[in-house]
């Protein structure tokens, strides 16, 4: 490999710790993060990818550790739209593929798909130039009443 050893490479990596294709597209998928701007979730979802990887020698990482703050969720809150649909179903997928590889455990799973759960309620109701559909306030209340619970449920999980 051009460059350096393949062992630097993330997606090779990837390949030796999640031996499903599907299960490894979607991690792959991750790494990157969403195509539409949103700084908060891609600290929640990639960080935590890229995290997993570092641990196996990968040399870049975003969040090292698996609580997540307050700000960064709520900042996701604000921040999520339609076009983070799709990035919220890889995360999903890619969340569920990190702990069947036994990367990450069962709370911490849980909690990642909770709160992608109500994370993508809100999307749904919002064009990312702002446009909130009909009824938007009400979906936006219900989702932060989730996401207040979620956060009650996995106290260790958040900071």
């Amino acid at each position: 490999m051009p460059g350096g050893k393949a062992r630097d490479n993330p997606i090779h990596v990837l390949g030796e710790i999640i031996r499903d294709s599907d299960d490894a597209w979607f991690v792959a998928s991750m790494i990157r993060g969403p195509d539409v701007y949103a700084q908060s979730l891609k600290y929640i979802f990639t960080g935590r990818v890229r995290w997993v990887l570092t641990r196996r020698g990968v040399p870049f990482t975003v969040r090292p550790h698996p609580t997540v703050s307050v700000e960064r969720i709520a900042g996701a809150v604000v921040e999520v739209c339609r076009g983070h649909i799709h990035y919220l179903m890889k995360a999903r997928e890619a969340v569920r593929a990190l702990r069947n590889a036994g990367l990450i455990d069962d709370d911490e799973k849980e909690f990642l798909t909770d709160l992608d759960d109500a994370l993508s309620f809100i999307a749904a109701s919002f064009d990312c130039s702002g446009y909130a559909d009909a009824g938007a306030e009400h979906v936006m209340d219900s989702a932060i009443r989730v996401i207040n619970r979620i956060m009650d449920r996995y106290p260790h999980l958040v900071e």
